[in-house]
């Protein structure tokens, strides 16, 4: 696991921020985080920051605990933060589930449910009333840190900027002490992996893309592909460079633990001569060895039915992306009649 400087120094990943908007990227390149600055930079910025005038200082005996009773995904929220506390501190931290300690400083995860995390708000002051579902709440005091997620989501998002959050100067290790309420404006956020072209990203450097993207808090990976390799068609993807159905399935569990949602885009009409390039599916076509599918066609819905049945099975999304651009050779073949 890398800092979140070291993350933001890496080419791909100004890549990727740039497909956010040009704007914000070129704030990004104009404006490098200073996490020392009064005004933290944070990345996406949280919709209420509070800066305060000291920090809690880290020590190698600083506690993170994981606040009773513990849910399964929450656990991948507090190693996420131990990764960056390591990365950052060169300390190893442990994660434990018990009560507070009243006379050593610590690092407290939980949600807005825990009773012990609603008497620990309402002391600070801090209001719940218009933090939304994936929100959370990060208070830094030196003697105590506190993050509380309204769900799973919002503890995991509360962590990420607390990790931003993470600094070392000279010897010593510190959180800058600020109060933060957020929430997502909109429920889902995403990019695409471009998977039908070239060398084709591999298992290990999708998963660096899911963690990437989780960090600054993107809950969406679409996947472009052209010819998905299915089961029972060994000519589809024969060709080209894949990642397996079995692999796809293991990454589907892998970007969960990032509250990261793997989308199929399977192009279903036009894009699929890589499936129409073989002889076999050639009757599919609208024209030999062409490009697009043919419309009406009951054999055609019926490989689609089959496409999108096995898909659908390997990423268990509640969405699939059906693609059905650039089209351009409908009308002018089988379909011929139909379009006059």
């Amino acid at each position: 696991m890398q800092t979140f400087s070291e993350v933001l120094s890496k080419s791909w990943v100004l890549t990727f921020v740039a497909s956010l908007g040009r704007v914000f990227a070129l704030s990004l390149l104009l404006q490098p985080i200073c996490l020392a600055a009064q005004q933290p930079q944070l990345i996406p910025q949280p919709r209420e920051v509070v800066p305060k005038p000291h920090s809690f200082l880290l020590a190698p005996n600083t506690e993170v605990i994981l606040l009773p009773p513990v849910a399964t995904p929450d656990r991948d929220a507090s190693a996420s933060l131990l990764e960056e506390l390591e990365s950052v501190t060169g300390w190893k931290y442990v994660v434990t589930s018990v009560d507070p300690p009243q006379d050593r400083p610590a690092i407290l995860l939980g949600r807005f449910d825990q009773p012990l995390v609603r008497r620990l708000l309402d002391s600070a002051g801090i209001s719940l009333g218009e933090v939304g579902e994936q929100g959370y709440v990060l208070d830094v005091e030196p003697h105590r840190v506190l993050v509380a997620g309204k769900d799973a989501d919002g503890l995991f998002y509360g962590v990420q900027t607390l990790r931003q959050l993470i600094a070392k100067h000279n010897h010593d290790a510190e959180i800058l002490e600020v109060r933060v309420r957020d929430w997502p404006a909109l429920r889902y956020r995403g990019t695409q992996v471009e998977m039908a072209y070239g060398n084709v990203p591999k298992p290990e450097y999708i998963q660096r893309i899911i963690r990437t993207i989780s960090e600054f808090k993107l809950n969406q990976l679409n996947l472009y592909f052209e010819d998905f390799p299915l089961e029972g068609h060994p000519l589809i993807g024969v060709l080209d460079d894949t990642v397996s159905p079995q692999q796809w399935r293991g990454m589907v569990q892998y970007a969960a633990r990032y509250h990261v949602d793997l989308i199929p885009g399977q192009n279903s009409c036009g894009h699929v001569h890589k499936i129409l390039r073989f002889e076999k599916y050639g009757p599919l076509a609208e024209r030999p060895h062409g490009h697009v599918l043919a419309p009406g066609d009951p054999e055609v819905y019926s490989f689609l039915g089959e496409m999108i049945g096995q898909l659908s099975e390997i990423f268990p999304s509640s969405f699939y992306h059906a693609g059905c651009d650039e089209t351009w050779e409908l009308g002018k073949g089988r379909s011929h009649p139909r379009a006059e």
